[in-house]
């Protein structure tokens, strides 16, 4: 079953999920919680409302304890609906979840239903989530391993046998699971770590027909004026239906034609009585096509002085659309992350804390907002309160990914230029121990161990 992007999803269901965020932000989680159930029940593929649930759930649960106390009763009979009715085995699987996210078998039977409900990206979610409590137990870890291996996450698999073997050093299998895949990740063609996530893999599975279809569209004038002349037809049989009009509209800009684009776009914007942040966004979304339509056709008829002219007019259009929205919907914590970072590129540094500031509220935006909130205040200067920030973000994060290397990296800068030398080569050896390649943390180490010996012999 394909992913449903939230921008994507009926209006009600986005309205549902946004509620569920502010309730969740006010540290309603049971209502939030609820949300989440009854719009996952409207449309079960829906990841970031599941996300949304899992950490509501989890912040609900947060005195809890990890286990396996279970009510064999209830599973059981969860477990004979997953072959009748894999969705209503999910259903039934969350309502378990919802009393406790931490039950290993409830975690156990939302997996199992995801995948028989081809809904493989929810049960990634899933453990993916609950890993940050599981970080040391080998049986969770190896069930991890293994679907990341069912989905083709080979270096994500190869990651967590290596944790496993590092937890029982002596254990013959656990060497042996690691070895294996290793190999796997070494051979897989699939180029995992250049893609975004898990669920780009799975978007090539689970979309390759459609995907391939797309492309044929994209690169065929006869095919996208039949989806033209299809999409006009439906509008003319039902001139009300606002997704036949977004639709049309998409469909414009895809074929580059931007002024009917907007047009449409305006006319979508009229039946949602302007009250669609997203319609808004794509409207914006086609005024920046046009800006960048125009700046390409300056620089290729060699038109410098009208290019740099018309990418002063695209940042300055950018910052005042970001700053309306913000103050349109202000409690849309997305378009003040937005804004921070349009901010923060143009270095209106105390403007931007404030944005990031009030965007980390978003579980979704929180680390990427104190990431920021870290850079704003060094860039002021202000080092101390820029490692508080990212010390914070540090700990949240449970593994030594991308995000976390970025962080750690950062962490070990700040210390440098505060001459915390030991403090710093800390932070690039955490680094360097998970990857030697990481920008330029092999010659930190080494300046830093220079400078670790030359005050060491001044000393002496």
């Amino acid at each position: 079953m394909s992913v449903v992007e939230l921008n994507d999803a009926p209006r009600k269901i986005r309205d549902m999920h946004n509620k569920a965020l502010a309730a969740l932000e006010r540290n309603n989680a049971d209502y939030a919680i609820d949300l989440c159930l009854e719009l996952l029940k409207l449309e079960p593929a829906l990841l970031e409302s599941r996300k949304l649930l899992r950490m509501a759930q989890m912040k609900k649960a947060k005195d809890k304890k990890p286990g396996f106390s279970m009510s064999s009763l209830k599973t059981g009979k969860v477990k004979k609906l997953i072959e009748k009715d894999p969705l209503k085995a999910l259903q039934a699987a969350e309502e378990l979840m919802k009393t406790n996210p931490l039950n290993l078998a409830f975690i156990d039977l939302v997996v199992e239903a995801a995948e028989a409900a081809d809904l493989k990206e929810a049960a990634v979610e899933t453990m993916e989530i609950a890993k940050e409590h599981f970080s040391r137990d080998t049986v969770f870890l190896k069930k991890l391993a293994a679907l990341y291996s069912r989905v083709s996450h080979t270096s994500g698999a190869k990651e967590i046998y290596e944790t496993i073997h590092m937890l029982k050093p002596g254990d013959q299998n656990a060497l042996k699971d690691f070895k294996d895949a290793s190999a796997v990740a070494t051979m897989d063609k699939g180029n995992w770590d250049t893609k975004k996530d898990y669920r780009d893999i799975l978007v090539d599975e689970d979309k390759a027909t459609q995907l391939e279809q797309e492309a044929r569209a994209k690169k065929s004038d006869s095919d996208v004026t039949g989806l033209l002349d299809e999409m006009k037809e439906k509008i003319a049989s039902e001139p009300g239906n606002i997704n036949f009009v977004r639709r049309l509209a998409d469909l414009y800009s895809q074929n580059g034609d931007y002024d009917e684009s907007l047009e449409t776009y305006e006319k979508a914007n009229e039946l949602s009585g302007g009250a669609d942040p997203q319609i808004e966004k794509a409207i914006n979304k086609v005024k920046v096509q046009i800006f960048d339509h125009n700046i390409n056709y300056y620089e290729s008829e060699g038109d410098e002085e009208n290019a740099a002219e018309m990418r002063a007019d695209k940042e300055a259009f950018l910052i005042e659309d970001a700053a309306e929205r913000v103050k349109r919907y202000p409690n849309d914590l997305n378009f003040k992350f937005e804004y921070g970072e349009l901010l923060f590129n143009r270095d209106e540094l105390n403007e931007a804390i404030q944005q990031f500031q009030q965007s980390q509220r978003n579980p979704q935006k929180r680390l990427e907002s104190l990431y920021y909130l870290g850079r704003c205040f060094k860039a002021k200067g202000q080092n101390d309160m820029a490692i508080d920030q990212l010390k914070v973000a540090a700990a949240e994060i449970p593994t030594m990914d991308r995000t976390k290397m970025g962080i750690i990296y950062e962490l070990g800068t700040i210390s440098e230029e505060m001459n915390n030398i030991d403090q710093a080569l800390e932070y690039y050896k955490q680094v360097y121990a998970v990857d030697i390649g990481y920008k330029n943390v092999s010659s930190k180490i080494d300046r830093a161990y220079e400078l670790k010996s030359s005050a060491e012999s001044g000393e002496a």
